[in-house]
């Protein structure tokens, strides 16, 4: 049986190739994703302590609590007190933060202070208030030599200009010196760029001989020097800790992207079910002379089986080299767009692992797709076999199983509704497993129920295209008519994919309109100015020179100014807004869900988010005890607000509050600009941005239009994410509708010569050919959007992201026409070789 199923693999050469294609780009997806897992990993195991590393760092405390928290600043004074301690040869502070360059891309590039384990290249030390040297990689990148200059964007979002003084390196022997790109200013400069006088991002602190780092650590600790909010670790921790966040970072997207592979996988089984399904009928001659001449039902069902092996051997061996282009194709794009080499491409690890995954998921999945064909091969009768003139799939609609795929669809859907009625008193497993099961149901019962959709799909395109179709389209569509479960099988690719995209359609367009709302409800002022800078805190800040343009600008009537900071609270960081309450109630209506308003707020009040105050068990007229400068504080809770977007904030106080709090005089974070009566507000804000775009660049002024654009481009930017990932399952069933469409023409081959020979043209066959596979991608499209609708709905109602349904008809509208274009893209080989038929040879096709 191999040596016949091998003759019969060689006489179909391109039926391999198409039917392989599904196992080539699925396991493409799995190769690609584990080869990038294994190299980065590899990476990250290479990456050693730098050395002269210090034995124990100082650093921010981390909170699940801290809303945007980056790396707050360590008062500098620590440096002095920490090198006084027992056991201490030396403290440093740290200054690292990040500018921006200012040549329309503001590329974020590292800048921190100069350090003695830094070996210069070319040139000398940064020496001054705008001088910089500039790493080896970062030079390389931006084309940058000693005594060059650079624009950059400092944290304020003042432009500067800084001189390249030298070209430096990390050290030769650190495995990441290829790629490290950054600037580097002595102490005072970095401090003074990255705004972060009186602070240091951390402090690495060296012990004297005799003191091990543990040792050192615990005596740090005890010395109650540290403010709360702030970690003592040992250097080797950090670094530990750093390399176990990278690699679960990885693992994260690992397992995404497999799952996408593994959707892939499952639209490949149902094309390699459909292709050998026809396979197997076309064959049944074929296999009914193997039974007459003595062949056994196992035997025949192990010719099947080993046509599947091969061809799922042949496409995991091909996609291991198409992962492998995956995988290099991911560390050029990366290097092409942001100049940082992942990795080389030859350093692209190939495991052992990988193979043997790539291979038993390859051949397990094509066997488990062509068992039931094979079942059903071996069950062919010899005598009704080689006596059948035709070839042709069974055309009857199977109603009992539509029926049970009905019920099974209404019992999905009655499931997702009560677990949406009971989602309080269930718990959040329970409510998990019931979406689960109901959206499995309403998938399977909608596969079951299909081809009893097909005819009248089929005629309401007969009915509203009739013209545009002609006759050849409408012979297309009475072909897809007559095959309803060939159609429906075919379909099922392009509808578990598109379904997945839809469905994540739905929770987006209702998060869009949701943030939309927020801002429309919530905006009082006209505009918002904020600093797009990064900035070496999580509290970017604007320019007193911004402020002071934007103010005197003509057609502003106030400007409210937010300040931000952070207070410790039971050893945690927590960021916290300082307004002027009166004003700001003028400029926001911060939503309240119990206790007073922003407006009533005193010098001995704080308003608390939902959220702080869930987790923190904080109730309207509690005490709330919080930490500043190392001061313990004592605030009432007169508030619990919920805040979203702009509003996001964990703790909301009155400058007077803040001021008697003893909290440093802060630069705005944001402020929020009414414009005068009369005045339009986009002419206001072309107003501004041409006051201050020159030296302020990245200063931003949105008006509530804008922020509202903003909220749906980053949601339809995770739209377009999705989309890109489930592109190897939409390949597959691309792959699945062509193949479906070539076996279809092929066992048509004498009806086809026939229409030829009565004079039907090449042009008109083409159009045929064409329409009938637009119908297969259109229909799997509709349905998989019709399961997007239901299970997106559930998603929506089940976590209350909004209070209504939003349906994204764009979105819906261009998974449509990209069913329809999938159609056509996918008919136009079968429908060229079809258009070429010689007339002669077809009639005379047995």
């Amino acid at each position: 049986m191999f040596h016949l199923a091998l003759k019969s693999i060689r006489a179909r050469k391109m039926r391999l190739v198409l039917t392989s294609m599904a196992i080539i780009v699925s396991i493409g997806f799995v190769a690609g994703t584990l080869m990038l897992s294994s190299t980065i990993s590899e990476q990250i195991g290479e990456v050693k302590p730098p050395p002269g590393a210090p034995d124990v760092q100082i650093t921010t405390g981390s909170n699940s609590v801290v809303i945007a928290q980056s790396a707050e600043p360590v008062p500098a004074s620590l440096v002095d007190d920490i090198e006084r301690i027992d056991g201490v040869d030396r403290a440093e502070g740290v200054v690292q933060g990040f500018v921006n360059r200012a040549d329309g891309s503001f590329q974020p590039l590292a800048l921190e202070g100069w350090r003695t384990n830094y070996q210069l290249k070319s040139g000398k030390e940064p020496d001054g208030p705008a001088q910089v040297a500039a790493s080896e990689a970062m030079a390389a990148v931006a084309d940058l030599d000693v005594g060059d200059t650079l624009k950059v964007v400092v944290p304020g979002g003042e432009l500067r200009t800084l001189k390249v003084a030298g070209i430096y390196w990390y050290g030769k022997d650190d495995p990441a010196n290829r790629s490290l790109m950054g600037l580097a200013a002595d102490t005072a400069t970095a401090r003074q760029l990255l705004g972060m006088t009186g602070r240091v991002s951390a402090i690495d602190v060296w012990a004297d001989s005799g003191t091990t780092h543990r040792k050192l650590e615990r005596a740090i600790r005890q010395s109650k020097l540290v403010p709360d909010g702030y970690r003592v670790r040992t250097f080797d921790h950090n670094f530990q800790q750093i390399v176990k966040a990278n690699a679960m970072a990885t693992s994260i997207i690992t397992y995404i992207l497999l799952g996408f592979a593994g959707l892939s996988l499952f639209v490949g089984i149902f094309m390699i079910f459909n292709t050998f399904s026809i396979i197997v009928a076309q064959r049944s001659r074929e296999l009914g002379a193997l039974r007459a001449i003595g062949a056994s039902r196992k035997q025949v069902r192990r010719l099947v089986a080993v046509e599947s092996t091969m061809v799922g051997f042949v496409g995991s061996i091909a996609g291991l080299a198409v992962g492998w282009c995956i995988c290099a194709l991911v560390a050029v794009v990366l290097e092409a767009f942001t100049g940082y080499e992942l990795f080389a491409v030859a350093d692209i690890v190939v495991s052992p692992l990988t193979i043997i995954i790539c291979l038993l998921v390859g051949i397990t999945v094509t066997r488990l797709a062509a068992a039931l064909p094979a079942r059903r091969a071996s069950r062919i009768s010899p005598i009704a076999a080689l006596g059948a003139s035709s070839d042709r799939a069974e055309t009857r609609v199977p109603m009992r199983r539509a029926l049970m795929g009905a019920l099974m669809v209404l019992c999905g859907i009655a499931m997702l509704w009560a677990s949406q009625i009971n989602a309080i008193e269930q718990s959040t497993r329970a409510l998990a497993m019931m979406l689960a099961l109901g959206s499995v149901m309403i998938l399977v019962g909608m596969i079951m129920v299909s081809p009893v959709l097909v005819a009248p799909m089929a005629w309401v395109y007969s009915l509203v295209l009739r013209k545009p179709l002609g006759m050849s389209g409408r012979l297309g569509l009475d072909q897809a008519r007559g095959t309803p479960r060939r159609v429906a099988a075919t379909s099922v690719t392009f509808m578990i994919g598109l379904g997945v995209v839809a469905t994540v359609a739905m929770p987006l367009a209702a998060m869009q309109q949701q943030m939309g709302g927020d801002i429309s409800k919530a905006l009082r002022a006209d505009l918002r100015v904020t600093n797009a800078a990064i900035s070496p805190t999580s509290n970017p800040t604007l320019s007193s020179g911004a402020v002071s343009r934007i103010s005197e600008a003509d057609g502003v009537a106030s400007v409210v100014e937010a300040r931000n900071s952070v207070v410790s609270a039971k050893g945690d960081l927590i960021d916290v807004r300082i307004v002027d309450p009166g004003a700001y109630a003028q400029a926001v209506k911060l939503p309240i869900k119990h206790g007073a308003s922003v407006d009533e707020l005193d010098d001995n009040d704080v308003l608390v988010s939902a959220s702080v105050a869930s987790s923190r068990k904080l109730d309207v007229g509690e005490t709330m005890r919080i930490k500043l400068d190392g001061k313990q504080h004592e605030l009432r809770v007169a508030g619990i607000h919920e805040g979203t977007d702009f509003l996001t904030t964990s703790l909301l106080l009155s400058d007077a509050a803040w001021a008697r709090l003893g909290g440093e005089q802060l630069s705005p974070g944001e402020l929020l600009v009414t414009a005068a009566r009369g005045t339009d507000p986009e002419k206001l804000k072309r107003t501004i941005v041409t006051a201050i775009e020159s030296d302020f660049p990245t200063t931003s002024v949105r008006t509530e239009r804008d922020m509202r654009e903003q909220a749906a481009g980053s949601v339809k930017m995770i739209f377009f994410i999705i989309l890109g990932l489930c592109g190897a399952a939409l390949t597959v069933a691309l792959f699945g509708i062509a193949n479906t469409v070539a076996l279809s023409l092929h066992e048509r081959t004498r009806e086809l010569g026939m229409l030829r020979a009565i004079g039907m043209t090449r042009r008109q066959m083409r159009r045929m050919v064409r329409w009938e596979a637009i119908m297969v991608g259109s229909f799997g499209s509709l349905m998989g959007i019709t399961i997007g609708l239901i299970l997106g709905s559930a998603i929506v109602l089940l976590s209350n992201m909004s209070d209504h349904i939003a349906v994204p008809w764009i979105q819906l509208v261009i998974l449509m026409v990209l069913g329809m274009l999938a159609g056509v893209l996918a008919s136009a080989l079968p429908a060229y070789r079809t258009a070429k038929l010689d007339v002669l040879d077809a009639i005379s096709s047995s």
